[in-house]
């Protein structure tokens, strides 16, 4: 949205009157309000977004009237207001107060809004590390009875690990921005639960370390990076097929206006995050829109990249593993191999040789 006025013209619609000392005083039209407000109550939470202080007290001032003329109170206890910080804000400007209609809402730093945490840095790092966390709790509610049971069918674990563990842990993540360091404490969340179906125990000194690609090898199962970025994928043509009038649209597919970069590296928008897993899945980024238009055939071919960027990360990390043997082990070939023997910094994935 350009200008705030847009949101408010969408949301209510007042007639201004002249008070008593001559100063206008917003009325509500209820015909004209029922339709809009009655939207609004559709919602699980409402967010408003404003570009300043000012103008957010006047939106907020206009809701807690409209809501009044229906008989509805606005919460101050469960309403609080955030200042999304750009890159080298000072910490002080970013602190403001509102106050609309008596109501005084408190600051915070951050809050969870629709499952998902959103705070003043725009920081994905700490909804990825809550994602993590609850994944831990859901996987432990079932470790006694399932997954570290020995006699329970390796099946079994992957399928419920997938559709309660997963989906926890991925909650939301179609809407994600995330960088490398997102994907490998994801990874390394997804190796421990793998390896603890499989029945790999790390103060067992007969097993061996495991690296992330057996452990799906084993399990028949596809990286976490090729999951995440085959639900954007789908995502993406689901919204693709929407009217272009359509909010999800227009807030995934749009361009800011205005504004200016900062200082230093600038974040990866969504958008150059999908064109980056089309290009991993080698799906042609110039007619996706066209292709998104057929659901079927659109998941068809997100499930078809998915394979392909799969065979190729396998690839890729044999060849790794293969160079990380080499290197640890440079004399050993053939006939010539030497006993491998077992230590602590072996069980931590290094191995050491005995004369």
């Amino acid at each position: 949205f350009k200008a705030d006025k847009g949101i408010m013209d969408a949301l209510v619609h007042l007639r201004k009157k002249r008070g008593a000392e001559g100063r206008e005083e917003a009325t509500v039209e209820g015909s004209v309000l029922a339709t809009p407000l009655w939207g609004m109550l559709y919602a699980d939470d409402a967010g408003v977004v404003s570009q300043s202080p000012e103008q957010l007290r006047k939106m907020m001032g206009v809701i807690v009237v409209v809501c009044a003329a229906f008989g509805l109170t606005v919460s101050e206890a469960k309403t609080e207001i955030m200042c999304l910080r750009a890159k080298g804000m000072p910490e002080s400007t970013a602190t403001f107060s509102v106050e609309a209609a008596g109501q005084v809402y408190n600051q915070t730093n951050e809050f969870v809004y629709l499952g998902g945490n959103i705070n003043e840095n725009a920081d994905l790092s700490i909804e990825v590390d809550r994602r993590v966390r609850n994944a831990w709790c859901s996987f432990r509610k079932y470790t006694l009875e399932l997954y570290d049971r020995p006699s329970a069918p390796l099946e079994l674990k992957i399928r419920m690990l997938r559709a309660e563990v997963l989906e926890t842990m991925l909650y939301g993540c179609v809407t994600w921005s995330p960088r490398a360091c997102h994907y490998d404490t994801l990874r390394r969340a997804h190796h421990r639960f793998l390896t603890r179906c499989i029945g790999w125990r790390k103060h067992n000194r007969a097993d061996h370390p495991i690296s992330y690609l057996d452990t799906l090898l084993k399990t028949g199962s596809e990286s976490i990076e090729a999951t995440l970025r085959r639900r954007r994928i789908l995502f993406a043509g689901f919204v693709a097929r929407m009217e272009d009038t359509r909010l999800p649209k227009c807030v995934m597919f749009g361009e800011m206006v205005g504004g200016a970069g900062c200082v230093g590296g600038q974040e990866k928008e969504w958008m150059g995050c999908f064109l980056d897993d089309l290009r991993a899945f080698g799906i042609n980024a110039d007619q996706w829109t066209t292709a998104a238009q057929d659901e079927g055939k659109w998941r068809r071919t997100a499930e078809q990249g998915a394979e392909r960027f799969m065979a190729k990360w396998i690839a890729a990390e044999k060849v790794k593993a293969g160079l990380r043997h080499a290197v640890v082990c440079p004399n050993v070939t053939g006939r010539t191999k030497k006993r491998i023997a077992q230590s602590k910094r072996a069980r931590a994935g290094s191995l050491a040789l005995v004369d």
